[in-house]
């Protein structure tokens, strides 16, 4: 059980550095990957990259993509410091 575990974690970490490496292109470089590993005949190496191309997809399910120069919705509410917290 804690090698599933274990391999979720890798596969989520690999996930995340594409992400920050490509972007919004990430999950199309892993399906990339993984079309080249076939060719290769590496059927592991594909089926790594298919997991990776799926997780990455799990990320941007769960973080929307905010479109640059917009502006968040979130309420921010500035309150000024108590007695106790300006000494």
């Amino acid at each position: 059980m804690t090698a599933v575990i274990e391999h979720k974690n890798v596969v989520q970490e690999l996930a995340i550095l594409l992400v920050a490496r490509y972007g919004e292109r990430a999950a199309s470089h892993a399906k990339h990957e993984s079309l080249k590993a076939a060719r290769r005949d590496e059927l592991g190496q594909m089926e790594a990259w298919r997991w990776i191309a799926d997780a990455v997809e799990q990320i941007w399910k769960t973080e929307p993509v905010q479109p640059l120069g917009e502006v968040s919705r979130r309420r921010v509410t500035l309150r000024a410091p108590s007695p106790s917290e300006r000494l």
